[in-house]
This record gives C-alpha cells, sequence and structure tokens, in this order.
C-alpha cells in the first residue's frame, strides 16, 4: 500500500503550513526580482539626464570690440564720437561680441545631448529679419582683448585678421547657427555640436564670436552692465556615456 495514504490527518496538516509558509516566504524575493527586471528594461536617459544652467554670472571672458575703438575690449555703445559705454552691445559690421562660457559643471564621463545658447536682444534695425552669426573662436583670447589684439598680457599678441575675422585662424568658417529675427527678445540657438567639442577635448573652449555681416544693419544686444546680469545663457543637458 503507498505510503501516503497513511498519513495522518495531523501530518498532513504540517505539510500544508510548510508549503504555504514557504510561498509567502518567497513573495518578497518576487517583488524584488520582478523590481529588478523593471528597472532594467525601462529607459534610462530620461531618469539620469541633467540638465544645468551656465550665464554670464559664470563667465570670465567676455568682450565687445569694434573697428571704431580698435584697442577697446568693450566698445559696446557709442554715445558720441569716439566715447563708447558699456550700456549695450550695439553689433554693426564693423564689431563684434565674444564670450565664453565654463564647462567645469560637467562632471567626467558625460555624453552633451543638447546645449543651447540664449542671447539677449534688446532691438533689431531695420525691424524686418536680419541675421546674426555664431561662430567658435580659435586660439586663446583674453585679458585686453580688442579689434586689434587677442590679448595684450603676458605679451601682446595681434588676431591674424582685425576684428577676429581670420577663418581658420581666428574663428571657424562655417558659422554654428544664424539667428535670423526682427524682433527683441531671448533667442535659443542650437550649439550642442560645439559644446561636445569643448567637454569632449577635441578642441579647446575659447567661446564664441557673434558678428553682423551686413553693413546696414544694427543687432542690440543686452549687456550685463546695464540689463542685469545673468541674461546671457547656456543650458546644456548630459547623461552618463
Amino acid at each position: 500500500m503507498n505510503a501516503t495514504q497513511h498519513t495522518s490527518p495531523m501530518r498532513k496538516r504540517g505539510i500544508r503550513a510548510i508549503v504555504v509558509g514557504r510561498m509567502i516566504d518567497s513573495i518578497p524575493r518576487l517583488r524584488i526580482g520582478l523590481v529588478l527586471v523593471f528597472l532594467a528594461v525601462m529607459p534610462q536617459a530620461s531618469a539620469i539626464a541633467r540638465t544645468i544652467t551656465v550665464t554670464d554670472l559664470d563667465c570670465r571672458r567676455m568682450a565687445l570690440i569694434s573697428s571704431e575703438a580698435p584697442r577697446s575690449s568693450w566698445a559696446g555703445h557709442q554715445s558720441l564720437t569716439g566715447e563708447f559705454s558699456n550700456y549695450y552691445g550695439e553689433l554693426y559690421s564693423t564689431g563684434a561680441a565674444l564670450i565664453q562660457f565654463p564647462l567645469d559643471r560637467i562632471p567626467a564621463g558625460q555624453r552633451i545631448t543638447n546645449a543651447e545658447l540664449i542671447i539677449p536682444v534688446a532691438l533689431v534695425y531695420p525691424a524686418v529679419e536680419q541675421k546674426l552669426y555664431i561662430r567658435r573662436l580659435i586660439g586663446d583670447w583674453g585679458v585686453g582683448v580688442s579689434h586689434q589684439y587677442r590679448m595684450v598680457r603676458p605679451v601682446k599678441v595681434e588676431w591674424s585678421q582685425a576684428g577676429a575675422r581670420g577663418a581658420a585662424t581666428d574663428r571657424v568658417a562655417k558659422p554654428t547657427a544664424v539667428l535670423r529675427t526682427s524682433t527683441p527678445g531671448n533667442h535659443a540657438m542650437n550649439v550642442t555640436q560645439d559644446v561636445e567639442l569643448w567637454y569632449s577635448g577635441q578642441v579647446p573652449n575659447q567661446g564664441w564670436i557673434m558678428n553682423v555681416e551686413d553693413p546696414n544693419v544694427l543687432y542690440r544686444l543686452s549687456s550685463p552692465s546695464f540689463y542685469g546680469k545673468g541674461l546671457w545663457k547656456l543650458h546644456i543637458t548630459y547623461e552618463p556615456e
């Protein structure tokens, strides 16, 4: 006769209790397993991507240069003949704006997924669509930068072409972006490729130069000294590689 036929009712109840207990004991482990599987298959970028904002308050290098004041670092607004102030950053075809944002807040081992440069425009004249060109600068520039010099200390170094106009020597030939607008406002330009190049170390971060090429056009940009600090911004989104 089969041995199980002789199992007493008490013993059967004990076996059932052990089985149920093992099932209950396995539930937490089952839940943990399901959670781990869910985490493994869910999209990771949305959970770990981060966006930071760097402003002109973080910048160590910013200048407004003009052939009308060839040795001035901030020839932004000509109030009288031969006299310039820092109220605005007025860009005619004779001048340019230079700015460099530090990237040291981005941790190592990241991938740049998006970067937007915010340009605060106060006026466009004539008030129809006009172009403002944004290009990467090449080569170091700093103290005493002007239309004539890329720096004056520790030694004087001139641009290869005055106004940092030397293609492939002072700045890249191809624009990173071209702002086309007729209205004031904070205009966003996609500069992801430039920021990725700088962050990865493929090229040194020398910032951007912005200029107007049409001699009949004026772009008036907001100055940190007059319109308020923090209007120039660089939004950077990154995620682990």
